[in-house]
Parts: structure tokens; C-alpha cells; sequence
């Protein structure tokens, strides 16, 4: 007969479930819906072109803008959960995505359960799960399609689950348990490159309380770590000369601040609730209590692997977790292992059935409100989605009318809020094009752009780009709101810049481009335009095809500079003419730098900032009660 507790964790479940399938079909949109369209369109190029090694996730339908715009710092096993679904159902809308992201966060409640009856009990399991659920993470990102998802911490509660299964008991493990752990971290390391830092969680764990079964952990996490770097090697497409590594903006110690500080307590006020971010204050204060009093017991180090993950995870990867809010999502298991506890623990304390009914009635209208806050931020977030559906769903409407397969749009809306356009539309885009010169960039590489896409706001924005396109393309007015650029049969490099003098044609570009890379210093070399002598030259650069911020005066080549960027940068140089005006550039030419520049100081930093969290993790597991072993 199933439980109480059992029954209600089901209900619970299938209450999130219900409750995150509302409205599942709603597009594409802004915020993180953008990560959804992502790789759901990297999805869709699975499907269509197959699937070859190694794995190559295009951003782009089509022909992509780069010709390698790609994903090149997570691993593909989350768009190819969503292609395996695409298939299965014969369509590729957004309800089927989201669909997906629904289906790992629901595992990775069953997970929690399964953890918490492993190593509590059912009642600790069902407040451990309504905790979770109702968290404000989960209104945020409960049907979230990106990596860095419920995905990634089913798997990572997954390994856990693995590692309990006798490889920390007082036996000596089996070869079935080793053969378990070892599959489930490289299944999480597929899903995403962050759980690496469970290994030396867990070896510390094995070492200090678990002789018997420590030399079989080791060797479980040495296979995992063998057979994950043949895949990132040979199966994965992830950095080398086409982008950085997942492991290239590691141990940034100039992120380590006070603003990060207050940055990262907000973000997880904010994915926690401010109810349950100070009933989760009191419960690590009850932990830490109980490690020094009478030692963790079982389930307690398992909430302290998870914060040290967590830990971890910011301290070596502070730049992921102070741009990102849902870097610190892992957060939200932890919390509600602890705040499960204590709520019971509370609940057993109290004597009297008069007290127990209080205190169940207080904590019953505290998780309400959590409850009621998140479903607030919920629909919050649903307005603010739908509030520019309209708009997206119009453009790529628009633009998939007027063009076909193969050809490619261009528009002046940059590039990080095009995936949803570029989803729905369906066609290879190339954003931020904002002026003359940006498009005869563009134009000058191997994908001249077919049409034009102008939004009203953008037409009083950037004044020269629309003069010069009214002046040499064709004007289709959709709406009071977009204008069409007919550009096929046109040469947009040969269109002088209305800033040009009596409209003459610009200077022709540098020949022969040739750049080598050391580090972050780079070496340009070129040959001048042909019968012309320049004044100069400019040198621009940015972090993406039609985006160049930085800009550098030469008088003449070769050019040896420190440039910004770590990572994919991407170069352009136009020559000037005697008068000083500045003619066509290059066609862009993308280079890797790696940056190395006090690589000392920031090796010492994060020995440091590992050793102390080491120490600190090794010192409230030393104190531990009893060794993680089957439920008897």
C-alpha cells in the first residue's frame, strides 16, 4: 500500500507537472525563453541534417552567420534530448521543448525523494519536495530548455544516488555499484561540464568516512573521468581553434569582489524567496550546529556535497555566477533537503497536539506564501512574455514570407535577442547590422543577406543606414512598424557612405590579411589596396561578425597589439585615403585568443579558495555519525 507521504509527493508532482504545462504552446520569446529557441533550433538542425561526430550544435538555421556560429562551451546531450523528442512527436514547436525541461525538472524531484528516503525518511522526503517545488526557481526555470537546467541537477542528485548505493558503506562495494557511479557522472557530465566538481566532493567524502569502499570510489570516478574525456575529445565539438573551451573562463579572480558578493546573495533571495531564503539561513545555521555538537550524520553530507558543489562552482567559475542568476539554481536541492529536515525536526520537537497544529498551521502558511509568490513571478513572467509575442512572432512571420530556405536576413536588432525570431522564422539571420559599412562587411563575406528587416524605433535610431538603404534598395512597407530592404541583385559593397564626399566610392579594402595569435597578442600583417598609397589604416574588433566596439589607428603593417577578449574575437581593417576618409573593410576574419595574462595569481587564488573549501568540507564530514549505506 503506498504511503501517506509517498501519496502526496506523487500529488505534488503531478501538480507541478500540471502546473508548468499551462500554456506550454505560448512562442519564443525574450529573456530566457531565448535560450529555449537556442537549442531548440540546434534541435531542429539535428534533425533535419543527422547527427555526426563529433557533435556540432549550430545556432543557425540554414547557413549559419559565422559559417561556425555554434555552440562550442556545453555539451549537446540537452538539444539532443529535445531532437529525440521532435522526432517522436513529428513536430518541432516550442510545447514539446518545453516539455522536456518539464520531464527533468520532475526527475529531479523524484530524485529528491529518492534521496531523502534513502537517508531520512518519507516525511522528510514530502517536505523536501513541496520545498523545492514551490521555490521561485522552479516558477523561473521549472520549464527551462538550457544545460544549465533541472537536467543537469537530476543528474547530479542522479550521482549521488549512484554513490549511495554501497560505494560509502562499511563494505566493500560491488563491481555493479562502481560500474553505476561511474555511468551517472558521465551521464551528468554529458548534460553539463559543471559536474566535474563532484568528483573531488566525493573523493574527499570516500577517504575520510568510507575505507571500505574509498579505493572503488577513486576508481569509479577515474574511469567516469577517462571515458568523459575521450567524449569531449572525440564525440563533443567544444572549443579548440572554433571557440573556447567550457573550461576557458575558469579561475577569473578579478571577479572576486564585493559587488559579487552582494550580487550573488540577491540572486539567491531571488530564486529562493525571501521566506524561504531565511528559513534556509537557519537550517545551515542548524547544520552547522549539529556537525560540531554530534557530527553529520548520512543525510547531512549529502546536503553539504551539494553545497560544496555549489560553493565550488562559484568560486571557480565566478563570471558564469555573476552574470547568470540560474548558475546558482543548484542551490535550490540543498535548501530544501535542510528546510525539509528542520520542518519535521520542529514538528517532533513540540509536545502537545495543540503546539504541533500551531506550528503546522504557521509552516503551512509560509510555504503558501512561497508558494503564492512564485505562482505570482510565474504569472508575471507570462505577461511579460506575452507582451512582446506580437511583436517576434510578426517579424519572423515577415521574414520567412519574403525569402526562402538558404537565404539570409538581415536586421538591425542584435544578435542575443534574434533566437527567437530566428526560430520561428526559420532562416539564417545576421543582427545588429546598424550601419552602411557593417552591411557591405556582411555583404563582402560568403552570405549576402536577400532582405532587410528595419523596425520603426530603428529607423530614427540609426538615420544613415536607412538614407543609404532608401537610396539603393527596394522599400516594402509591411506596417507602421517594419519596412522590408529588397536586397537581392544588389551589391551592398560597392554602396558609398553618405558620409562619403560627393558620393564618391570608398577606398577598396586591404589585401592579403594574415594574422597570427600568441596568447592574447596578435600579429596583423596585410598588403595596401592596389595603386593607391593610404594615409592609415583601422583596425576594429568585436566579439561577433558586424559588432567591432574597439577600434585601433595604424599608420602602416605589420601591426603587433595585446588585444581584448578571451575566446573567439573576429577583425576587420579598412585603409584610409589621402583625404583621410576611410574605405570598405576586410571581410571579417575570426581568431581564438587565450588569455594568460597573470595566470600566477590566479592559480595561487584558487588553490587557495579550493584548499579552504576543501578543508571546511573535510571538517564537517570528519565529524560524521554514520557511513552512507542501503536503507535496511
Amino acid at each position: 500500500m503506498i504511503g501517506r507521504g509517498l501519496a502526496f509527493a506523487v500529488a505534488l508532482a503531478a501538480v507541478f507537472i500540471a502546473a508548468k504545462s499551462a500554456r506550454l504552446d505560448r512562442p519564443w520569446t525574450v529573456g530566457h525563453d531565448q535560450m529555449g529557441a537556442r537549442y531548440s533550433t540546434i534541435a531542429r538542425n539535428f534533425v533535419r541534417d543527422g547527427v555526426g561526430l563529433p557533435i556540432r550544435q549550430f545556432t543557425d538555421t540554414g547557413r549559419a552567420i559565422p559559417s561556425d556560429a555554434r555552440i562550442t562551451t556545453h555539451p549537446p546531450a540537452v538539444p539532443l534530448l529535445v531532437a529525440a523528442a521532435f522526432a517522436v512527436t513529428g513536430t518541432d514547436a516550442p510545447w514539446v521543448a518545453r516539455l522536456v525541461a518539464i520531464l527533468g525538472a520532475a526527475l529531479a524531484l523524484g530524485l529528491v525523494w529518492r534521496l531523502c528516503v534513502q537517508f531520512a525518511s518519507r516525511r522528510v522526503a514530502a517536505a523536501a519536495v513541496l520545498v523545492v517545488a514551490i521555490a521561485p526557481a522552479s516558477a523561473f526555470y521549472g520549464a527551462w530548455v538550457d544545460p544549465v537546467g533541472w537536467w543537469s541537477i537530476a543528474a547530479v542528485l542522479a550521482v549521488l544516488v549512484a554513490y549511495g548505493r554501497g560505494l560509502a558503506g562499511d563494505t566493500t562495494p560491488r563491481a555493479a555499484d562502481v560500474a553505476w557511479l561511474a555511468s551517472a557522472i558521465v551521464i551528468a557530465m554529458a548534460i553539463e561540464w559543471n559536474a566535474v566538481f563532484l568528483a573531488p566532493l566525493l573523493a574527499v567524502d570516500a577517504v575520510l568516512r568510507a575505507r571500505p569502499g574509498a579505493m572503488r570510489t577513486l576508481l569509479a570516478i577515474g574511469i567516469a573521468g577517462a571515458v568523459t574525456a575521450l567524449l569531449y575529445r572525440y564525440g563533443f565539438a567544444l572549443g579548440g581553434s572554433e571557440g573556447a573551451t567550457p573550461f576557458a573562463k575558469l579561475a577569473r579572480v578579478d571577479q572576486w569582489t564585493v559587488g559579487f558578493a552582494a550580487t550573488l546573495v540577491g540572486y539567491w533571495v531571488r530564486l529562493l524567496g525571501e521566506p524561504l531564503a531565511i528559513a534556509a539561513a537557519l537550517a545551515t545555521g542548524a547544520l552547522l550546529v549539529r556537525c560540531v555538537r554530534t557530527g553529520a550524520d548520512a543525510f547531512d553530507r549529502i546536503a553539504i556535497v551539494l553545497l560544496g558543489f555549489q560553493a565550488y562552482y562559484t568560486a571557480v567559475y565566478p563570471i558564469g555566477s555573476r552574470v547568470h542568476d540560474f548558475c546558482s539554481l543548484y542551490l535550490v536541492v540543498p535548501v530544501g533537503l535542510l528546510v525539509g529536515r528542520s520542518v519535521i525536526a520542529l514538528h517532533d520537537r513540540l509536545r502537545t497536539r495543540h503546539g504541533r497544529g500551531v506550528a503546522a498551521v504557521t509552516v503551512g502558511l509560509a510555504l503558501l506564501g512561497v508558494g503564492l509568490h512564485a505562482a505570482w513571478l510565474g504569472l508575471r513572467g507570462w505577461a511579460e512574455h506575452d507582451r512582446h509575442a506580437h511583436a517576434i512572432t510578426a517579424f519572423a512571420a515577415v521574414a520567412r514570407s519574403h525569402t526562402s530556405p538558404g537565404e539570409v536576413v538581415a536586421t538591425t536588432v542584435p544578435v542575443d535577442r534574434l533566437e527567437s525570431v530566428r526560430y520561428h522564422a526559420d532562416r539564417a539571420m545576421a543582427g545588429g547590422i546598424t550601419t552602411g559599412a557593417m552591411l557591405a562587411t556582411l555583404a563582402d563575406g560568403p552570405h549576402h543577406p536577400a532582405l532587410f528587416v528595419l523596425p520603426r524605433a530603428d529607423r530614427l535610431a540609426y538615420p544613415a543606414l536607412t538614407a543609404t538603404l532608401d537610396a539603393h534598395a527596394r522599400r516594402t512597407p509591411i506596417d507602421r512598424d517594419l519596412w522590408l530592404y529588397d536586397l537581392r541583385g544588389t551589391d551592398a559593397r560597392t554602396w558609398p557612405d553618405p558620409a562619403d564626399r560627393d558620393g564618391r566610392p570608398r577606398l577598396a579594402p586591404p589585401r592579403d590579411v594574415t594574422i597570427a595569435v600568441d596568447g592574447t597578442r596578435v600579429t596583423i600583417d596585410w598588403r595596401p589596396p592596389t595603386g593607391v598609397t593610404p594615409s592609415g589604416y583601422r583596425i576594429d574588433v568585436g566579439d561577433a561578425p558586424g559588432r567591432y566596439p574597439v577600434g585601433i589607428d595604424v599608420a602602416a603593417p605589420p601591426v603587433t597589439r595585446t588585444l581584448p577578449g578571451d575566446g573567439r574575437i573576429h577583425v576587420v581593417i579598412a585603409a584610409r585615403g589621402p583625404d583621410g576618409v576611410l574605405g570598405r573593410r576586410t571581410a571579417d576574419h575570426g581568431v581564438t585568443l587565450r588569455a594568460t595574462p597573470d595566470r600566477s595569481r590566479a592559480l595561487l587564488a584558487i588553490a587557495i579558495a579550493v584548499t579552504a573549501l576543501a578543508l571546511l568540507h573535510a571538517a564537517l564530514l570528519a565529524r560524521a555519525r554514520a557511513p552512507l549505506s542501503r536503507p535496511r
